[in-house]
């Protein structure tokens, strides 16, 4: 059936895009002629004005989605589309508001009504290369620059690019050129307040074979593609997969270790470890099927314990999960989990470590009946468990949906002297948006939780203060070292052990391809004074990247860290 043309005006994409941050033409029927198909994707594709207006401020693309069953056209063909013009909002289709990284942005699309093939085999359009002089500008300033080119075919020049965030399970990689910000050892670029030039590509499954990237790996060809939002940023869904070269990452062993008058302490995020293979028809997503044991993750902690953290005395878990992880059951206890870790503990170190916890709820947060939580792993000939552990935090609306700080005291038996050891592990950052997004810059929907949280366990140490007791508050705080969450926990009797190392060594984590840390051990100052404690990070979790499609098979997303104290009276 031919197009009704009707009293419909001819439209370009760009007209419909118009300058703004929502289509002119919102709720309404168009007809659009002439565009040119410039990628195809799940559900819809995008076109292109051939000939753009030559303005700025306005996109010359849209994206069109069809109605369920319709065949796509062509790529590259250009084609005419009647649709109602729609504001479409990810975070609108999402169960979990939490998730919602949208920010409130809305992406212009044209729900399609009928859609007829002019004319096939065209040229691929010409490529607007993004130029690296852009991150330059102003956050609002940049917003508004890429948002004048959502859905446009645009490139990156891989001259002098860098990846400074390893890949991931989703196929994004996160890129760099050589004077964007300060860089670290590692290859990556330290967070700072001046935000550095990075920019962020996506290759999708149908691509082949997507590479897993290690930080520090160099970008060898251009990659093109439609620019688009998603997960917080802008990023190019690139055509084709380009050429890059890897970067080995070595895994070097701490150089403290623990002796007759100094006890070790570990912080380990464990990446919701479990040793459950979930079923799928027991679990809420098949995103929630892994096999922690078939992947050798158990066994990869313990040999980072052995090789990299020289057997602690004491290791400060995160991210533990209950016997049968994310299966919908009525399991709390992570029995199995542990026994499992132990054992594979005990044949890396020839140690008999012993494992505990307290089992939380269902109001800890993290993986769909999973029941994360924090733990503790201890060398029984070293140290040993004094009294019960404890948790704080239940009903306080600032933990609501997140993990509980648990307290343990250990006792070292070379010189009797205890500490008592908070493991923490805040709110996370899930649903917050990129720096330049156009709509809501930096939005971080649980910062204010995550300083409440802070300030809340500040004031569980007055009371240790005052017997002058030994304490350490470590673990994942979800935050960086000079955050106001942090700021929370430190004053003139309280010091952050990171801020011990040089700043390019404040690195246990690369978020949205910024490096930084999120594990934190504060401390009593006066015990920093007196030289009494050492700290350093693991470095190579950090680094290594995921191959795309694979979840699971990473040791951890964070660096682990040691801490060493002088336990002697």
């Amino acid at each position: 059936m031919p197009i009704p043309i009707c009293s419909l005006t001819p439209l370009r994409a760009c007209e419909v895009q118009g300058a703004g941050d929502r289509s002119p033409f919102e709720g309404r029927q168009v007809l659009l002629q002439g565009q040119q198909v410039t990628e195809l994707r799940p559900g819809g594709f995008v076109i292109q004005d051939p000939r753009g207006d030559g303005d700025p401020k306005t996109s010359d693309a849209l994206v069109v989605m069809l109605a369920k069953g319709c065949t796509p056209p062509p790529l590259h063909s250009r084609v005419d589309v009647v649709g109602t013009v729609i504001e479409w909002s990810k975070g609108a289709n999402r169960r979990d508001a939490s998730a919602d990284r949208s920010g409130g942005r809305t992406e212009t699309q044209v729900k399609a009504e009928q859609v007829r093939v002019v004319s096939t085999g065209h040229a691929p359009l010409p490529v607007e290369w993004l130029p690296p002089a852009m991150m330059q500008m102003a956050a609002d300033e940049l917003a508004r620059y890429l948002e004048a080119r959502s859905s446009m075919r645009v490139g990156l020049r891989a001259s002098g690019a860098r990846f400074v965030a390893p890949s991931n399970p989703f196929g994004d990689y996160t890129v760099a050129y050589a004077d964007s910000g300060t860089a670290t050892p590692y290859g990556g670029v330290l967070r700072e307040a001046k935000r550095p030039w990075l920019f962020n590509f996506r290759l999708d499954r149908d691509l082949g074979d997507r590479p897993a990237v290690n930080v520090g790996a160099t970008l060898d060809s251009d990659v093109v593609g439609t620019l688009r939002y998603r997960a917080g940023d802008y990023q190019i869904n690139a055509e084709r997969i380009p050429r890059l070269t890897n970067k080995a990452i070595a895994i070097a062993p701490s150089k403290l270790v623990g002796t007759a008058t100094q006890m070790t302490l570990m912080i380990a995020n464990t990446f919701n470890l479990d040793p459950q293979h979930e079923r799928v028809d027991k679990v809420v997503g098949p995103r929630d099927v892994d096999d922690d044991l078939g992947d050798g993750r158990f066994q990869a902690i313990a040999t980072a314990v052995k090789k990299q953290a020289n057997c602690p005395d004491v290791i400060a878990l995160q991210e533990i999960q209950d016997s049968d992880g994310a299966e919908i059951s009525d399991e709390r206890a992570a029995t199995r989990t542990y026994a499992e870790l132990d054992a594979c503990l005990r044949q890396a170190t020839g140690i008999p470590y012993r494992s505990a916890d307290l089992a939380p709820g269902d109001g800890d947060g993290g993986q769909p009946n999973a029941h994360i939580r924090c733990g503790f792993s201890w060398n029984p000939e070293r140290v040993e468990l004094v009294g019960e552990m404890w948790r704080i935090g239940e009903g306080e609306a600032c933990f609501a949906g997140t993990r509980k700080p648990v307290f343990a005291r250990f006792r070292f038996k070379a010189t009797g002297e205890e500490i008592v050891v908070c493991n923490v592990h805040f709110a996370s950052k899930r649903g917050s948006t990129a720096w330049n997004d156009p709509v809501n810059p930096g939005f971080d929907p649980r910062e204010a939780d995550r300083i409440a949280q802070a300030a809340f366990v500040r004031r569980s140490l007055e009371r240790l203060e005052a017997e002058g007791e030994r304490y350490v508050v470590m673990g994942d705080f979800n935050d960086h070292h000079d955050s106001k969450t942090v700021a929370a926990l430190v004053d003139r009797k309280t010091y952050n052990a990171v801020d011990l190392l040089a700043a390019k060594d404040k690195v246990d984590y690369v978020h949205r391809g910024h490096s930084q840390t999120l594990s934190q051990s504060i401390v009593p100052r006066r015990d920093i004074v007196a030289g009494r404690i050492e700290y350093e990070i693991l470095h190579g979790n950090e680094l290594v990247g995921s191959r795309p499609g694979t979840f699971g098979t990473r040791v951890s997303d964070h660096g682990f860290s040691l801490i060493r104290y002088d336990m002697r009276g």
